[in-house]
């Protein structure tokens, strides 16, 4: 691995043909955002040079005080320029290079195999500069939709380490005190998208776009959600209520303005925007994935909305990928919205609402709040980088393009020999660090 495999890496990202979904990650360097944009032809404009093999040189744009935090984000990660070229050009998407046998990594690890949809199998490197101290030989990746599938899969003993745990199972082992059960902080946010720029022409979708465009009905449907209910009676694994978007203490910030839980100026607001009780609204659609816990915040949510403010939602499930496609389509009007910080900074989660981000999937435009995000993106000083992002925070809960819900935990079930897999607030294990021990009885 050279620097020239990093350059041409970092290009491939920022190319717009390739249009990469991280590529604003390196928008911190010289020139990165007008190559990306389309602005500059030339990439030798971006910030970015390898005066020899072995020496990277990253000239950033304005100082970035997470910037070594960024680089450990997979956006940086360089890719093997002769594997992508033998498979396509360097923009090509889609390409075989990423399958068993093409596949060309330096990691600890090398992709044996890919059954889509079912399984994947990587198998422990012995090229790895440090080869000798990782214990795994392999680790099998199972793709398991269903939670309770899952679980079974666990108590058979086909699975050390779960993604993730069945809502009632979490109540029923945290009353157990179950030592499989792991209950990690994390460093996520569950939350409702609005759909501020809703498409269509029928009648349906104007009288939509016009609701949902004000920003007192938006904030009435985040008022109306009782945030207590759903951390404790529906989700029931430690999550606690999020009167704010980004997560309490993120960077050392902590957000001072809150959202309030009032049915009564939630049903204020909703007949001062011209739907008294919801008289005149059109049904909204909210989407979700399926998921048991997903479900059932989805029907708790329109209970909520019905019973306090008269407001009809039409819950509507689909597959992950069709979900996902949906959602970033903006083929909904309410949406289910989760996101998992990439690096302990509040601008990882606020920056996501800039105007034309490709993660803003409410489409929300404000100049107010990009002028707050620009402003803390260049200051320096952290007292004034904080108070920026205290005014975006209240911007947020003022104009109510995402609606707060519970700042989630990390729940997962994992075998007493499974060793080194420690809570991290971004949910990063690196399997260098993993071992299985055999317990007493294996």
């Amino acid at each position: 691995m050279t620097s020239a495999d990093f350059l041409f890496s970092y290009e491939r990202m920022l190319s717009p043909s390739f249009g990469a979904e991280y590529a604003s990650m390196l928008h911190g360097v010289r020139g990165a955002k007008a190559f990306n944009t389309g602005k500059s032809k030339d990439f030798k404009s971006v910030g970015l040079r390898a005066p020899d093999a072995h020496t990277l040189v990253i000239e950033l744009d304005h100082p970035i005080p997470y910037f070594l935090q960024l680089l450990c984000h997979h956006s940086w990660i360089p890719v093997h320029p002769g594997t992508i070229l033998k498979h396509g050009k360097m923009d090509s998407l889609n390409t075989l290079w990423t399958r068993p046998g093409a596949m060309v990594g330096n990691g600890a690890f090398t992709l044996e195999k890919w059954e889509v949809a079912r399984r994947v199998v990587v198998r422990k490197n012995p090229l790895y500069w440090n080869a000798k101290e990782v214990s795994l030989n392999a680790v099998e990746f199972r793709a398991i939709s269903d939670l309770f599938a899952e679980e079974r899969a666990f108590r058979g003993g086909e699975l050390h380490i779960t993604g993730a745990v069945p809502p009632y199972k979490v109540a029923k082992l945290r009353e157990q005190k179950a030592p499989q059960l792991r209950l990690d902080p994390f460093f996520s946010t569950a939350f409702v998208w609005v759909n501020c720029n809703i498409k269509g022409t029928k009648p349906v979708d104007l009288a939509a776009r016009k609701a949902l465009s004000d920003p007192r009905v938006r904030r009435a449907l985040g008022m109306a959600i009782d945030r207590n209910l759903i951390a404790e009676k529906v989700l029931r694994a430690g999550e606690t209520p999020a009167l704010h978007f980004t997560p309490p203490g993120t960077g050392g910030f902590q957000p001072t303005t809150l959202w309030k839980q009032d049915a009564n100026e939630a049903r204020r607001l909703l007949a001062e925007a011209g739907y008294p009780g919801g008289k005149g609204l059109p049904k909204f659609d909210y989407l979700y994935a399926t998921s048991e816990g997903q479900q059932m915040t989805a029907q708790a949510y329109q209970e909520m909305w019905r019973r306090e403010l008269g407001v009809e939602v039409e819950l509507r499930n689909l597959e992950w990928k069709v979900y996902l496609s949906a959602m970033r389509k903006g083929e909904f009007h309410l949406c289910r919205g989760a996101w998992v910080g990439d690096y302990n900074d509040p601008n990882t989660f606020l920056e996501m609402l800039i105007s034309g981000n490709e993660l803003n999937v409410s489409h929300w435009s404000d100049v107010e709040y990009d002028r707050l995000l620009g402003l803390a993106a260049k200051e320096t000083d952290s007292v004034r980088r904080f108070d920026y992002f205290q005014q975006a925070e209240a911007r947020l809960i003022s104009q109510a393009p995402v609606l707060p819900v519970v700042f989630n935990k990390n729940k997962f079930l994992i075998r007493p020999e499974v060793q080194g897999w420690y809570p991290t607030l971004l949910d990063q294990h690196p399997f260098t660090a993993v071992k299985l021990v055999p317990t007493k009885g294996d």
